[in-house]
């Protein structure tokens, strides 16, 4: 232990430091039990000084707590890129997604092309939604030269603003490291609840009987609940390429198969499929079936997951072009509208294709993974 806080005095006082510090962010205590501990340090400590100075700390959280209960999230100002004064007042009304950065952060560079492809793609034609970057770098040349000097002065075109040296506003939204993301609802107060939608959900029926994930808060509305007939496909560069040659028109659903734990094998994640889906303008009128995965960037009604795979006779592997799926994201349910009967012909004729992968390792895993619904995992070797 450090000499110092062998002495009582001063650890006291770096707990009532630390505890006011925790006021401020959220991260490990609410703001009524560091009060509580505050007090309750005072009560027993047996330095005056320091019930004064615990004195002194409760009434100025007082004081920013009720400063905080009085104004809205947009009481600030600060300079943008030319260093003329910005107040976000004036976007009061509007959603405002604001991102505290470091301009030379590469977590910060990576967060802000996914803010970027946001604001192209997603909200292009949305006029309710601003995107604003505080850059909180000390140097204001910092960002000026981020923006002006270089090539990411076209790709990040919204609000730009410098923190200025204003650490209230950091301590007020609690910013602790960098990116940080806030939203700001229309009242101009900070949204907690993004939206009423679980960040994953389970669908079960008789395309997955053991199971699919869907990402409800990436899907559109009107996606929620959708009915499409079968287009198939064996891996992504398939489906890509019949998005990209005009093939998938509004009310079809994509089924891509064979790409699960076993048969990619490793269950590949199907990005070039997901993304076509968003940049062709097909997100709101086209679904996506399969055995494999996808990102937790992607947007658009897509279904991924389904145990048994295709590879293991699951009932991905007997829909046939044309079958009409559904799915409803609300019920949790995803459905082949094919009878028992019809399904029970077509998987006596049906037969498990030659493995994509033949020797080494990855052959060995395909041979001896668990399916996806049990996480894919290595058992012990049967070659």
């Amino acid at each position: 232990m450090d000499p110092l806080l062998r002495h009582e005095q001063v650890r006291e006082l770096a707990a009532l430091q630390a505890l006011q510090e925790s006021y401020y962010n959220f991260r490990y205590y609410d703001a009524e039990m560091v009060v509580k501990m505050i007090e309750k340090l005072a009560e027993r400590s047996k330095f005056a000084e320091h019930k004064t100075i615990a004195q002194n700390i409760l009434e100025g959280l007082s004081r920013y707590s009720a400063e905080n209960a009085q104004s809205d999230c947009l009481s600030f100002t600060l300079p943008d890129v030319d260093k003329k004064p910005v107040s976000l007042k004036d976007s009061k009304g509007k959603w405002i997604y604001i991102a505290f950065v470091r301009v030379n952060d590469p977590n910060s560079i990576s967060e802000l092309e996914t803010m970027a492809h946001f604001k192209d793609k997603v909200y292009s034609e949305n006029n309710d939604v601003e995107f604003v970057t505080i850059a909180c770098d000390r140097e204001f040349q910092k960002m000026f030269h981020f923006l002006k000097n270089t090539k990411h002065g076209n790709r990040f075109n919204w609000t730009w603003l410098h923190f200025d040296g204003n650490y209230d506003l950091l301590r007020q939204f609690q910013i602790t490291s960098y990116p940080w993301f806030i939203l700001i609802n229309p009242e101009g107060k900070l949204q907690y609840d993004i939206t009423d939608r679980p960040g994953l959900k389970v669908l079960r029926g008789n395309l997955a009987p053991n199971g699919a994930i869907v990402r409800p808060t990436g899907v559109p509305e009107e996606m929620m609940s959708f009915r499409g007939k079968a287009k198939i496909f064996t891996n992504d560069m398939e489906s890509f390429a019949a998005i990209r040659d005009g093939k998938i028109k509004p009310g079809d659903m994509i089924v891509v198969r064979y790409e699960g734990s076993r048969g990619a094998p490793g269950m590949k994640e199907l990005m070039q499929t997901s993304d076509a889906l968003l940049g062709y303008g097909l997100h709101r009128s086209v679904g996506l079936v399969t055995d494999a995965r996808f990102s937790g960037f992607n947007y658009g009604a897509i279904i991924g997951h389904l145990t048994p795979e295709a590879y293991d006779g699951g009932p991905i592997a007997l829909v046939e072009e044309g079958d009409e799926i559904s799915f409803d994201i609300r019920k949790g349910t995803v459905e082949l509208h094919v009878s028992d009967e019809v399904l029970e012909e077509r998987r006596k004729r049906w037969v498990r294709p030659e493995p994509k992968e033949k020797n080494g390792f990855i052959y060995v895993y395909s041979k001896n993974c668990r399916p996806g619904d049990e996480g894919g995992a290595m058992q012990p070797w049967e070659i």
